[in-house]
């Protein structure tokens, strides 16, 4: 079945060929967000968390902490929610 277009009985070769012009004209203004990278100095350093474990009784964890100068273990009572 053929269409009417600006008075002109329309082709489908001609449909197909404005098709694909509309397609290509929506896609134009179309671009990718890209967010910016992290910094370099975020592959170098260490997690803030790390070797967490919990107690054989459920009650207690303990992990290692750390910061840009040291390193610290902490012991967490899940109980009182407090180290």
């Amino acid at each position: 079945m053929l269409h009417w277009v600006c008075g002109r009985r329309a082709s489908k070769r001609g449909l197909l060929a404005l098709s694909i012009v509309c397609v290509i004209a929506g896609f134009a203004g179309v671009s990718p967000a890209y967010a910016d990278p992290p910094p370099v100095e975020a592959y170098g350093r260490l997690p803030a968390v790390s070797d967490v474990s919990i107690s054989p009784d459920g009650h207690k964890i303990v992990m290692a902490q750390s910061d840009a100068t040291a390193t610290a273990f902490r012991i967490i009572d899940l109980d009182t929610q407090q180290s």
